[in-house]
């Protein structure tokens, strides 16, 4: 199966910015899972929680649908249940209105609102290189500007001394060709005075003449001062203008530049919190890690020690339960008993088992009464408990080991020995198999377990009570029968 390093979890109406994150992350080299159609599948929950065990981290598309969906918040709780790393990606507002834990988990979460953060923080924790962010456009260089400026400045200074060079010599051109008509008409007026009266007016009229000329020339100049000063005006506004310009460039270079350092802060600064964020996260998940393994550590060590003490204790026991002696003397059910006289399998203990009543290794099968005139006569050995007291009964009627081999044949172990009451066979069926077990390691007869046993319990003077070990049910039958009922002596330590 194809390994993933993120699990995404969203909602199917936020497709959209999910498709988005999955080329971001496509582009960065990230592998992931997400459920695109296995919803309705008929193997869609293994599929789901197996990616969420196999992946590093689970990156949650936060929003007020994903925050609804009953599948988003199983399996934010499944990833926290299997220790991984949640990575919130916020796109919108929204509460865990419908399930209360969830709010408390994410309660001083610092979540992600932008794509290449979240991308980032994928790659660092899946130990994959971020992708480089584009640099910022560079601003215009102050130093440039101001020798533009200077440059500026030193072309218009140079104009404007070229234009005042230009006037002066204008000016003094007016002023020359004005002194030199001067001169020529104050010559003209001498000659002319020493001519007639008539020659007089004029030279009077010349003289008007030459006057209006000396104040055209001066309007002129004043006129090319004004027109002068006309143009430094304007020279020094655009200077000031281009000044101005200039000075509200670098405010606003200085401001982008401020806020682009503020920017950049406050992203170093998040970036410190997502790595503490991070670095906290694994830190933790380390730490539990650590105690799960020591706990589990230490409970294989308890379950190995534990097992070992029952195996020495099986051990022994079985040891115990195949020596004969028994545990210092105490005798548990399916324990072996052998005093050196007597030999059989515990089937009942008291006072504390140090006493009880074994059953014998060998079987026979025969009639409980061999007479048809002792058909007629009610022994009384009617006692459902104690078959020693009934085998004591049938012991005095005469011959009565020929006229009852059934009991005859319970007796010639040893006068310890008897047939097993009614509810002596029932205890024995109750721990046949431990009985048998034992049985068979001692090399004696297993009893039948779809047998019918004799019991020393008489129904009547034609009838006595035998014993099925099929399920333990007691039913009377006829005291001569001979074939198919089985018979087993007990005795008591």
């Amino acid at each position: 199966m194809k390994q993933y390093d993120v699990f995404i979890s969203y909602s199917r109406r936020d497709i959209d910015e999910a498709n988005r994150l999955c080329a971001e992350l496509d582009a960065a080299g990230v592998k992931y899972w997400i459920d695109r159609n296995i919803h309705g599948s008929a193997n869609f929950l293994t599929e789901i929680t197996a990616r969420i065990r196999e992946c590093k981290v689970l990156l949650f598309i936060a929003s007020q649908d994903s925050a609804n969906s009953e599948w988003t918040q199983k399996e934010i709780l499944y990833a926290i249940k299997n220790h991984k790393v949640i990575v919130p990606y916020r796109i919108g507002e929204f509460s865990f209105d419908a399930n209360p834990e969830l709010d408390f988990v994410f309660m001083n979460v610092q979540w992600l609102e932008n794509r290449a953060e979240v991308v980032r923080d994928a790659c660092e924790l899946c130990g994959i290189e971020p992708p480089k962010s584009d640099t910022a456009t560079p601003y215009s260089d102050l130093e440039e500007q101001a020798r533009l400026k200077a440059e500026r400045n030193a072309e218009i200074e140079a104009r404007l001394a070229k234009e005042r060079e230009e006037f002066n010599c204008k000016v003094a051109e007016w002023e020359r060709q004005a002194k030199l008509r001067e001169e020529q008409e104050r010559r003209e007026r001498e000659k002319k005075e020493q001519t007639t009266p008539q020659r007089n007016t004029s030279t009077k009229q010349n003289a008007g003449r030459s006057g209006r000329l000396k104040r055209l020339a001066i309007i002129l100049a004043l006129m090319c001062a004004i027109g002068y000063g006309v143009n430094i005006y304007k020279q020094q506004a655009a200077e000031k203008a281009e000044e101005e310009r200039i000075a509200q460039e670098q405010r606003a270079t200085e401001a982008k530049a401020e806020e682009e350092r503020i920017a950049q802060e406050q992203r170093i600064e998040q970036e410190r919190v997502n790595k503490a964020r991070i670095a906290e996260q694994k830190r933790l998940a380390a730490e539990k890690a650590e105690a799960e393994r020591i706990a589990e550590e230490r409970a294989n060590k308890e379950r190995i020690a534990e097992e070992q003490r029952i195996a020495e204790a099986k051990a022994e026991k079985e040891r115990c339960a195949l020596s004969g002696k028994g545990n210092n003397g105490v005798y548990e059910v399916g324990y072996y008993y052998d005093n050196g006289v007597v030999k059989g399998i515990v089937f009942e203990v008291s006072n504390g088992g140090k006493h009880g009543k074994i059953v014998g290794l060998q079987q026979s099968y025969g009639p409980w009464c061999k007479d048809g005139r002792e058909l007629e006569v009610t022994l009384g050995a009617s006692n459902k408990k104690d078959g020693k007291a009934n085998t004591d009964i049938v012991k005095n009627r005469n011959n009565w080991k020929k006229l009852y081999p059934g009991h005859g044949w319970c007796t010639q172990f040893g006068e310890d020995w008897y047939m097993p009451a009614e509810s002596e066979l029932y205890k024995i069926y109750l721990s046949l198999s431990t009985i048998n077990d034992m049985m068979s390691k001692k090399g004696g007869t297993l009893i039948n377990e779809r047998g019918q046993y004799w019991s020393s319990t008489e129904y009547d003077n034609r009838y006595a009570m035998r014993v099925l070990m099929s399920n333990g049910s007691a039913l009377h039958i006829s005291k001569s029968m001979a074939h198919g009922v089985y018979m087993r002596a007990v005795a008591t330590f």
